[in-house]
């Protein structure tokens, strides 16, 4: 059994998301598992799971062998992915911690560190 890197909370019927690299805009391919300039679409979807009725929330577990680095965590809900769909929200996802965060709320520094400081 693979193990959850986190928990999303939302009301979402069909979410899937796309991880972007920040440092060059390289998009995670799920079927080379390679970081790849502009694969397609369908390639870089990673639907979530079944939402955990327990925890009401959708586990999710990140692909294995993503490189380390800082990304762009975006969120969508279809049903058949498009590339015409809207992110509905994005986070900041800092590996190889699994460290997910608001960059908006907790400013992250150049080396993806969150600052517990103000500048």
């Amino acid at each position: 059994m693979s193990q959850n890197a986190f928990i999303l909370y939302g009301d979402y019927l069909y979410p899937y998301f796309r991880l972007v690299l920040v440092a060059d805009g390289r998009i995670w391919n799920k079927t080379t598992k390679v970081l790849a300039a502009a694969p397609a679409y369908g390639d870089s979807v990673i639907s979530l799971a079944s939402q955990n009725t327990a925890v009401k929330g959708w586990p999710v577990v990140l692909p294995d062998g993503l490189p380390n680095g800082v990304y762009d965590f975006q969120l969508y809900d279809a049903q058949v992915p498009s590339e015409s769909d809207e992110i509905i929200t994005g986070w900041r996802l800092v590996m190889p911690y699994n460290l997910l965060v608001n960059p908006t709320e907790f400013p992250v520094d150049v080396c993806g560190r969150v600052r517990i400081t103000a500048l």
